[in-house]
Order: C-alpha cells, then sequence, then structure tokens
C-alpha cells in the first residue's frame, strides 16, 4: 500500500500529467483496464520521451531492466500476438 505522502506525490503527478495528455490516462485504462500503477506510470514516462537511464533511475532499476520492464508492457498492452511492437510505438497513437 501507498503510504499518505506517496499517495499525495501520485495524485499530484496525474494531475500535472493530465494537463499535458489530457486524454491519455483515461484512454489507456479504458483500453487496459488492467494495467498496474507501476506499468501505468511507465507508459506516462514513455509517453514524455524519458531517456531509458532516467526511466531507470526512476523505477530503481538497472537499464536493461526497465528495458525489460517496457518489453513486458509493451507486450501486455500489444493489440497484435504475432508482431513485437515497441512501447514507445504502440503509445504513439493514444
Amino acid at each position: 500500500a501507498l503510504s499518505k505522502c506517496h499517495k499525495d506525490d501520485w495524485q499530484d503527478w496525474q494531475s500535472e500529467f493530465n494537463r499535458t495528455f489530457p486524454l491519455f490516462t483515461n484512454h489507456l485504462l479504458v483500453l487496459y483496464p488492467n494495467i498496474t500503477q507501476k506499468e501505468l506510470l511507465v507508459c506516462q514516462l514513455v509517453k514524455l520521451d524519458m531517456a531509458n537511464v532516467d526511466l531507470a533511475s526512476i523505477l530503481c532499476l538497472t537499464p536493461s531492466g526497465s528495458t525489460k520492464f517496457k518489453a513486458r508492457v509493451a507486450s501486455k498492452i500489444s493489440k497484435s500476438d504475432t508482431e513485437k511492437a515497441k512501447l514507445e510505438n504502440i503509445l504513439d497513437t493514444l
């Protein structure tokens, strides 16, 4: 569970992100209701063109770990079973 501080930070982040991309988060959650909070955050950071090294730092992962995490999210939300799309490309359509 998130502490009060983390919940406040999360809500602040969501407000700021949604001001920049007003439809992105809702659209993502409608299309993929089973997405986790961490997966949502990764999608939002990728949408902001966050560098992989910075993404790794935010997620407390190694750069290769963040690359693998992005690949798992991409396969979870990819519409195609045969095509292995990059997360950036999938999110560009939203």
